[in-house]
């Protein structure tokens, strides 16, 4: 018996040979590649989930920031998101609380999404991006 598991986010792939041997020595062997993910959130209809992303940020950017350009990419129809809050934690860290809505519009399946964020200065000037999340 063999078991894969995956960390939140992320596809592992695994190739295992099975290998049989008869009571005379004849052996063969046939091997199958294996590939699991696991999603980072899940929701049933009508539901929704808060959650916590944290990723580093450049500290000289820091005290220009006056707003965020958010974009959602890769959200099907019933699935909304909405930005609970930012925050910079140590000048070197972006943390934003978020929670996933599903309505009854959402068809069953997984769905990579996407939220950007650039940060922008009081002016509407993107500054350099920390990145994306999820």
């Amino acid at each position: 018996m063999a078991t894969l598991g995956a960390p939140p986010g992320q596809t592992i792939e695994e190739t295992l040979t099975f290998r049989a041997t008869d009571p005379t020595g004849f052996t063969a062997e046939v091997s199958a590649t294996f590939s699991v993910s696991q999603s980072d959130y899940t929701l049933a209809t009508g539901s929704s989930v808060s959650g916590t992303e944290s990723f580093p940020i450049a500290p000289s950017i820091v005290p220009q920031i006056a707003g965020f350009f958010t974009e959602f990419l890769g959200l099907p129809s019933g699935l909304t998101i909405a930005i609970d809050g930012i925050q910079i934690l140590s000048g070197q860290t972006l943390q934003v609380d978020f929670t996933f809505s599903a309505n009854a519009a959402v068809a069953p399946g997984i769905y990579p999404v996407t939220i950007e964020l650039v940060p922008q200065d009081s002016g509407g000037t993107p500054l350099s991006s920390p990145g994306d999340f999820l």
